[in-house]
């Protein structure tokens, strides 16, 4: 499965599984820009981005959850490494997930309660 695929099975998943009241969303890194991916890239980081930033941002309750997407194969880079310590040094949740499976065993770690039986 590549990254693209991952990331739509995982959308369409917290689309129909995510309660009412929680708010999620990708964050755009390029993914499907191809060859434009680097000038993409460049405009984010001066617009602000921070590197390492997750693929996915979960709004619950008065928390707020990060899911980085990779693949079996895929690796973690160190400013993402860096970037997920920053975030549950302020308070947050940030979790690699490899797997649909993955994603639904850490909603169910974090206490995210779920619409559809998994």
């Amino acid at each position: 499965m590549t990254e693209a695929e991952l990331h739509k099975q995982v959308a369409d998943f917290l689309s129909l599984a995510l309660p009412d009241d929680a708010f999620w969303t990708t964050i755009s890194h390029g993914l499907y820009l191809g060859a434009n991916r680097f000038r993409a890239g460049a405009r984010q980081k001066r617009a602000g981005q921070r590197p390492g930033v997750p693929d996915i941002y979960i709004g619950y309750g008065a928390g707020n959850f990060w899911i980085e997407l990779k693949t079996k194969k895929g690796w973690v880079k160190p400013e993402q490494v860096t970037c997920h310590a920053e975030i549950k040094k302020a308070g947050g949740h940030a979790a690699v997930c490899r797997s649909l499976d993955d994603v639904i065993g850490t909603l169910k770690g974090w206490q995210i309660p779920l619409k559809v039986a998994a």
